[in-house]
């Protein structure tokens, strides 16, 4: 059974990941549950097979191990307040959205900042680009 950590208002998992996804990285769950553990990668907004997110690495317990976190406030840096952020070409999040008749074929809301801090993560569904 998965084990999610609850607070009033975040919820987090434990995950296994790769060495290439770092704190702050859009995630999508990549296969079945091991143990406790989600199996997680990056986003792709090029790759609809690769998203939707689910959430950000909030923390990396080693290089394959660490917690993501689906909903609520997560301390970040240089965030704008007020800014919607998505999920950009490399699996980071951008305060600018991808637009249509480029590269992605996937664009997905992940949060707004509610300080230049704080990222509240609360994933929206992804709309698919032609």
């Amino acid at each position: 059974m998965l084990i999610a950590k609850k607070s009033p208002a975040q919820i987090e998992f434990g995950c296994n990941c790769t060495a290439s996804e770092g704190v702050g990285d859009a995630v999508y769950i990549s296969g079945p549950a091991v143990g406790d553990f989600l199996q997680v990668r990056k986003g792709d907004i090029t790759d609809i097979t690769k998203m939707p997110c689910v959430g950000l690495i909030k923390e990396k317990l080693s290089a394959t191990v660490g917690v993501m976190q689906s909903f609520g406030p997560l301390v970040m840096a240089g965030l704008a307040h007020g800014e919607r952020y998505f999920v950009a070409y490399d699996g980071s999040i951008s305060s600018s959205p991808p637009v249509s008749g480029e590269v992605p074929r996937a664009v997905q809301e992940i949060g707004e900042a509610i300080s230049g801090g704080l990222l509240y993560i609360n994933p929206r569904g992804m709309t698919q680009l032609t």
